[in-house]
């Protein structure tokens, strides 16, 4: 992965004019870029992937009249809503945060009324953090955004191949 922004950018701009010259998008007359390396390829493939998760993340989060809530905050629903009823220590270890920073995002997420506090009703001195309904729209929508994502993959591809694609992302992430 390139170490300095230099680099960084001309991957980037070698990555963007390969792909707009394959699909036929730049301007008549100018020459066809030559194909990045393949490692670069893959860094800008990548990067752009994350980035089209966040645009979908964004207009689910407009949909629901939350422009203005984080990708971070949309993150920490998420957490919250897969760990069920978590305590801020055990969403500070999921995340791989301190308890302090996560305390001050769940009194963000508490302000916007997406998630609120409540006592363990085995151990009253142990306050839960659970989603509230807005919360459970937010985490749907945090879900949805990543499923039209790898839909919109699943579409351009034969069924064989998108097969192989996740059997190598997989393999490649060491998941297999």
């Amino acid at each position: 992965m390139p170490k300095d922004h230099k680099l960084f950018d001309q991957i980037q701009q070698a990555g963007r004019a390969f792909m707009e010259a394959r699909q036929d998008t730049r301007p008549t007359g100018e020459e066809t870029p030559e194909a990045p390396q393949p490692e670069d390829m893959f860094f800008v493939l990548v990067q752009e992937a994350g980035r089209r998760i966040m645009d979908l993340k964004m207009e689910k989060l407009a949909e629901l009249g939350l422009p203005e809530l984080s990708v971070n905050m949309f993150q920490y629903v998420n957490v919250i809503g897969s760990l069920e009823s978590p305590n801020a220590t055990q969403i500070a270890a999921a995340l791989g945060l301190t308890k302090p920073s996560v305390t001050a995002i769940l009194q963000k997420l508490e302000r916007n009324g997406l998630v609120a506090r409540e006592r363990d009703a085995a151990d009253r001195r142990a306050v839960r953090i659970v989603l509230t309904g807005k919360g459970r729209q937010v985490m749907d929508a945090y879900l949805d955004a990543h499923r039209a994502f790898a839909d919109d993959i699943q579409e351009r591809l034969e069924p064989d191949a998108y097969a192989r694609l996740v059997e190598l992302l997989a393999r490649g992430m060491g998941h297999v």
